[in-house]
């Protein structure tokens, strides 16, 4: 845990940080550690994730291919727990690895509307303490349903526009922004 914490500060030095530890190969790495239950390993992977795919969105075929999506969309249920104060911030980072899973990548919006993402977001739409789950809750979304006709669909069933429409009026820009989006 204590390599992982250090590496994800290393990682949030920048885009050059994240581009070096990748040319030296800790992606593999990374990537096995998402197959752990640990519940103290979920807030710094999370984290790591978060700052490798803002940096390199090629590894979307690795999180299919190992099903590590679903270590994500796990902790993005409602009713996940993380061992940290600040949950919803975590929870908003994996909204955030799930819309970069989908952006551009259709087996990525595919796998994604098999699961309860969408769910998961539609939910996390009334939080009204965290403005970054909100945000990234639209995004995801957004990812999700372009065009993508099945997610659309599904989300018209969940009474997803509804949901959507009344965070027209939210205080923060940047959630108005994501809905619009």
């Amino acid at each position: 845990v204590r390599a992982l914490i250090l590496l994800g500060r290393f990682l949030d030095m920048g885009p050059w940080a994240v581009q070096l530890a990748l040319s030296i190969g800790i992606f593999p790495y990374v990537l096995k550690l998402l197959q752990s239950a640990a519940a103290e390993l979920k807030p710094v992977m999370v984290f790591i994730w978060t700052r490798i795919l803002a940096v390199d969105i090629s590894c979307q075929p690795d999180l299919i291919k190992d099903s590590g999506y679903n270590y994500f969309s796990q902790i993005l249920k409602p009713s996940e727990g993380l061992p940290v104060a600040n949950s919803d911030e975590h929870k908003a980072m994996c909204a955030f690895v799930l819309a970069m899973l989908c952006k551009g990548y259709k087996a990525g919006q595919v796998v994604c509307n098999q699961t309860d993402i969408m769910l998961y977001c539609l939910v996390h739409l009334k939080n009204d303490e965290n403005v970054l789950l909100r945000q990234w809750a639209c995004l995801c979304l957004s990812q999700l349903w372009l065009d993508l006709p099945e997610a659309k669909w599904r989300g018209i069933r969940e009474n997803a526009p509804l949901k959507l429409s009344i965070l027209a009026k939210d205080p923060c820009c940047e959630v108005r922004a994501a809905v619009v989006h």
